[in-house]
């Protein structure tokens, strides 16, 4: 299932420019008559992409087998399309099938899936993921939207960095610091489109701003 709301206003990353946010949505029934429901990445891509071959090819992987045994499912699915799969949206859509299968495995075991793998908190600390580009929004737009999320109650806060000049990030970075104060933690992503040289010249240049973390610096194949 897809379900897309249209912006009032296109925002950007570092790379796209995005009219609408869209959401992927699997939902697995097993013959015990437990569901499970998990979200498929679809970036960089239309969402009907990811949505066809969940439906068209890894489904039919699944068809039959025990949902409980995840490990076996990913690696039928893995192997069976690595001639065209191994990264991208083969990968982007087992991720939607996965998160089912542990959904419905939480469930036959009568206990959240968080405590099925482990974990030991009731509440978990969040971020707010804005400060996107937009026509029109300035450094006094950004500020004033950044510092809005920390006034909600957010300790965190995350914007885009990537799309302009260095210097033209570092001063919308600077503009946001000063917002929101120095006690709350920003944190920056630049979607992947630095080199290596650039993410560490862009990273010398924000550490004064006190940055919590740099997210997806380069490309995932520059290691």
């Amino acid at each position: 299932m897809i379900l897309t709301c249209q912006l009032d206003k296109p925002i950007m990353d570092a790379t796209y420019t995005l009219p609408s946010r869209s959401v992927v949505l699997v939902k697995i029934d097993t013959d015990e008559g437990i569901s499970g429901i998990g979200e498929a990445a679809y970036f960089g891509g239309p969402p009907m992409i990811t949505k066809m071959i969940i439906e068209k090819e890894l489904a039919d992987y699944l068809i039959g087998e025990d949902p409980l045994n995840i490990e076996r499912l990913w690696e039928t699915m893995y192997q069976r399309s690595i001639k065209h799969g191994r990264k991208g949206a083969i990968i982007a859509s087992m991720s939607g099938i996965d998160i089912a299968l542990w959904d419905i495995k939480a469930k036959s075991v009568g206990m959240p899936l968080y405590r099925l793998l482990g974990g030991c908190y009731e509440k978990i600390r969040a971020y707010a993921s804005a400060g996107f580009y937009a026509e029109g929004k300035g450094l006094k737009e950004l500020a004033s939207e950044m510092e809005s999320y920390v006034k909600e109650g957010f300790t965190a806060v995350k914007m885009k960095i990537g799309r302009v000049s260095q210097a033209e990030d570092v001063a919308r970075i600077k503009a946001v610091r000063e917002a929101i104060g120095p006690n709350i933690d920003l944190l920056v992503d630049g979607n992947n489109v630095y080199t290596a040289y650039e993410a560490i010249k862009m990273a010398r240049r924000m550490e004064a701003y006190d940055i919590f973390w740099f997210e997806e610096p380069v490309p995932a194949e520059d290691i």
